[in-house]
């Protein structure tokens, strides 16, 4: 037996591509809570899973201290979780990231989280996609506009 270098040499893989494999990234993303202070894993999985109700279910291992594997088993579970943070447990914002083929889920960054943010004693000729990308960008970096929610001049507020 040789070193590692010498057994590997001649392997080759035609396709990286696993139909299985590809279905579990595309459902799933990782997560930390933003706290320094251990999580108790047994409580927080049935929490959220509870909070999410997803139809087909979600698995929520460990895969590293504080950080999480969120495998969701229908694509309408995750995109509502996704699309309706951020979420909290115990008042500890969670931190996720979508889950790409190349990556490695311990080694992703968990370092922003995307908010809603609502403006307040806007004028109204100033609610517009275009000022709210500007303050989104000022903020941060802009994500989406609410057109309709903002469509109405009864409000004095904005979200960007």
């Amino acid at each position: 037996m040789g070193s590692l270098e010498e057994d590997l040499e001649g392997l080759i893989i035609k396709d990286g591509n696993d139909a299985g494999t590809s279905n579990l990234v595309n459902l799933s993303f990782v997560g930390r809570f933003l706290t320094d202070r251990p999580i108790r894993a047994h409580i927080m999985k049935n929490r959220m899973a509870s909070i999410w109700g997803p139809g087909k279910g979600v698995s929520i291992p460990k895969i590293k201290p504080w950080v999480f594997l969120f495998q969701f088993y229908h694509p309408l579970d995750l995109k509502r979780v996704l699309d309706n943070g951020p979420w909290n447990f115990e008042n500890n914002i969670l931190i996720v990231s979508k889950i790409f083929e190349s990556d490695i889920p311990k080694d992703i960054p968990l370092n922003h989280v995307d908010v809603w943010v609502q403006v307040h004693n806007f004028p109204a000729g100033f609610i517009s996609q275009n000022i709210g990308e500007h303050l989104g960008n000022s903020l941060g970096t802009f994500l989406d506009y609410d057109s309709k929610h903002n469509a109405s001049l009864r409000k004095s507020y904005m979200l960007p």
